[in-house]
């Protein structure tokens, strides 16, 4: 008998902790997507055992998301279909929001349509910061050849490149960003890799823009601070 109870009991409990999708609001489209945007979490608050998300992601300009939810240890799995009949020749950077219960701590993984997605305060990918100190241009290797940190790449006619490899480089060995040079030092072009290293392509940024996306962010950590 006591046996019995004790089984009933621990199947309450995993019963008791099963995780559900209460709600979703897909937001209205306020920004066209780019490339240089990051499809991440960009908040996420919990109030006892209830989960709010809020997620940034790339999506075209008729979509109409009709979510479902599946957990697995500590993942949550959503899967978004599109349901519209629709297709425009647009993308939308879209903001999404979830309410999801039975989630007990900050600890797990978020997979939408099988990519995860993880925590970022910022909704740009990785952006060459407007000074890199010279102490830093190392043209360092890890033990298995792969460049890494930050170089310091010799052009012609005195034109010189800085180049970031990443701290931990991928396999692939491709830079994260470039930034290019004149013989005089002033920057001539600015260029980032796509958000997963395997596409395998670089996304030339205007330097007008470069420097609005560099303000934007040093707003953002101000207002973080």
């Amino acid at each position: 008998m006591k046996s019995i109870l004790s089984l009933l009991f621990f199947l309450s409990s995993i019963c008791g902790f099963s995780q559900e999708l209460i709600s979703s609001e897909l937001l209205p489209c306020s920004i066209y997507w780019e490339d240089i945007y990051r499809e991440r979490i960009a908040s996420q608050r919990f109030s006892h055992d209830t989960l709010y998300l809020e997620v940034n992601l790339s999506a075209n300009c008729a979509v109409q998301f009709k979510p479902t939810l599946k957990s697995s240890n500590d993942s949550l799995f959503i899967e978004l279909k599109n349901t519209s009949e629709i297709y425009d020749a647009c993308n939308c950077c879209y903001t999404m929001l979830f309410t999801i219960t039975g989630v007990q701590n900050s600890s797990f993984k978020l997979f939408i349509n099988n990519k995860e997605f993880i925590f970022s305060k910022s909704k740009y990918i990785d952006i060459p910061p407007r000074n890199i100190p010279k102490e830093l241009l190392k043209n360092e290797f890890t033990i298995d050849s792969l460049k890494k940190g930050y170089w310091k790449i010799e052009g012609i006619k005195g034109n010189y490149h800085i180049v970031f490899f990443g701290n931990e480089p991928s396999k692939e060995n491709e830079p994260i960003w470039i930034k290019s040079f004149n013989k005089k030092g002033e920057l001539t072009s600015v260029s980032v890799a796509a958000e997963k290293p395997t596409d395998h392509y670089s996304i030339g940024i205007n330097l007008r823009m470069y420097e609005q996306i560099l303000n934007e962010i040093a707003a953002e950590e101000q207002t973080t601070k």
